[in-house]
Parts: structure tokens; sequence; C-alpha cells
């Protein structure tokens, strides 16, 4: 029997903020055997929690990241993904989505540009 494809969240994304940092993070990927997510950049709110969720519905379709993945199916560049703890104080782990800057440079890249450079 074939499961029927996610075509919407089933999950919550919060995003938090403060004078240094902003973050989106999602809650309730955990039941699909996945850290939960978190997007370290200062976007729009409705752009940065669009990332999120088409990340997320691959995760609910059954594709799996981990610590040090690249994949380019999501979107039309490579992105990555780290372990990492949440970085507003949450002491759980998260798996961090790591988008290039617009050169498509990663932050431990030279010439990576800010904010790209400070989402590890």
């Amino acid at each position: 029997m074939k499961k029927n494809k996610i075509t919407k969240p089933t999950w919550i994304i919060h995003a938090v903020f403060d004078e240094n940092a902003m973050a989106f993070h999602t809650h309730g990927l955990d039941k699909y055997g996945s850290l939960e997510l978190e997007l370290n950049l200062p976007l729009d709110q409705k752009q940065g929690m669009t990332f999120v969720n088409l990340v997320g519905l691959e995760i609910a379709n059954g594709k799996k990241f981990k610590d040090g993945d690249i994949d380019n199916t999501v979107f039309q560049c490579n992105i990555t993904f780290r372990e990492a703890k949440s970085i507003f104080g949450e002491n759980e782990k998260i798996l961090r989505i790591i988008l290039p800057d617009e050169n498509f440079k990663f932050p431990w890249e030279d010439g990576c540009s800010q904010p790209y450079k400070s989402q590890i």
C-alpha cells in the first residue's frame, strides 16, 4: 500500500529573534525520525518559513538528512546541514539548514558574505 504524499506542514515553525540574531525552527518533525530544523538567517518571515517548510516536506515524505549532508534537490543550488545546538538557548540538538550566499559560497569558504557567514 502506497503512503499518501504529505503536501502541507504537520509541524509548526517559530521565528525567534533578538538584536543580534534571527532563526526559524520547527517543532514536530521529530515524528518523522528527524532532528528539528533551524535556519539561522535574517530573512523575511514568509521567506524563512517557506524555506524551512520545503525541507520539512522532504523529511515528512521520507528523505533523511544528517550532519554534513549536501543536497541540491530541494532548491536550485546546494544546501548543507549541520547538527548543532539551537542558537536561542533551547538545549536540544537541531539540524541547521545552511544556505550559500549570493555567490554560492558557504560560511567556511573564503569570501562568503554576511549574514550567510554567520549561519554556523
